[in-house]
């Protein structure tokens, strides 16, 4: 995959084989290397989705957010049909009792981080 301003790089499959990717997926997967996406563009972005979205973050704290604090019309509620029409979501964020995430939250000066992972986890097991 190329990235921009960095290069090609080789990319890996994240998961076990018993969590697994959909088999014998041909098509490229998207990186939005801008950052993160406003909630219209993702709303937007996952319509097309017809059988599976990961979601990759650092605590996923932001996407456990659009349930929690905004309008469920505006993001709940896509996310909804989506699993209702069969669309599978994944969801795989940075393990909170892994050294690296401390250091990740003392790099960013946000001691609570660790707290707000394992609540983003809970939400998200639900």
């Amino acid at each position: 995959m190329d990235l921009k301003d960095i290069g090609s790089i080789v990319t890996r499959e994240l998961s076990t084989k018993e969590v697994g990717f959909i088999a014998g997926r041909k098509l490229p997967f998207t990186i939005h290397e801008e950052g993160r996406l406003s909630i219209d563009q993702k709303v937007a972005f996952m319509q097309s989705a017809q059988e599976e979205i990961i979601e990759l973050g650092v605590g996923l704290t932001t996407f456990t957010e659009y349930f929690t604090s905004r309008r469920r019309s505006e993001f709940k509620d896509h996310v909804m049909k989506l699993l209702e029409h069969g669309v599978n979501f994944k969801c795989m964020l940075i393990d909170p009792d892994h050294r690296i995430a401390r250091v990740y939250a003392q790099d960013r000066n946000e001691p609570n981080l660790i707290t707000l992972y394992l609540c983003s986890q809970s939400f998200l097991s639900q």
